[in-house]
């Protein structure tokens, strides 16, 4: 999903908000520092209401912060919207890997997270192959939307499974 994202946001910065590499900066940026907020914030948000839970509650906020994207034409309003994006978006890591230190053994670890590092570091170049072909194809707004779904959906299977419901206890 990030990566599709990634591929997207150059074009959506010169195509649909008409700018060019300061539109383009403005918008990596301000995802990163929400990111970065995020991830602090999350540190006390998620022992309040559960690890499993702010696992799937940030996916799902996710998916609907990106929907905004498909009608914004302000750079102003589009910094906001993926500002907000960013502050949820990248929360889940540390949530998603203390679940892991919970369930994998400790003499596991290391090949558990090599692996787990292995497909995602193998599996996005191919998100940005599909997004480089996708894109030209249906534009910008439908590749968020998908990105959108695609959040959306993986909070849906996510609050479907049951450990991670009881995790949020």
């Amino acid at each position: 999903i990030q990566t599709v994202y990634s591929v997207a946001l150059p074009i959506y910065a010169t195509q649909i908000l008409r700018g060019g590499a300061t539109e383009y900066t403005l918008l990596l940026s301000i995802r990163s520092v929400g990111e970065m907020i995020g991830t602090i914030v999350g540190r006390w948000t998620a022992p309040r209401i559960g690890v499993g839970r702010a696992i799937v509650l940030a996916a799902f906020a996710g998916g609907l912060l990106f929907l905004p994207l498909l009608a914004i034409t302000s750079v102003p309003v589009a910094v906001l919207a993926i500002f907000l994006a960013g502050l949820v978006g990248n929360s889940q890591g540390p949530w998603v890997q203390t679940l892991r230190m919970r369930v994998i053994p400790p003499e596991m670890r290391s090949r558990a997270f090599g692996s787990i590092r292995t497909m995602t570091n193998s599996l996005s170049p191919v998100a940005a192959l599909g997004a480089g072909v996708l894109v030209p194809l249906v534009g910008v707004p439908a590749i968020f939307a998908l990105v959108s779904l695609g959040w959306i959906v993986t909070a849906a299977g996510l609050a479907g499974v049951r450990d991670l419901r009881r995790s949020s206890a």
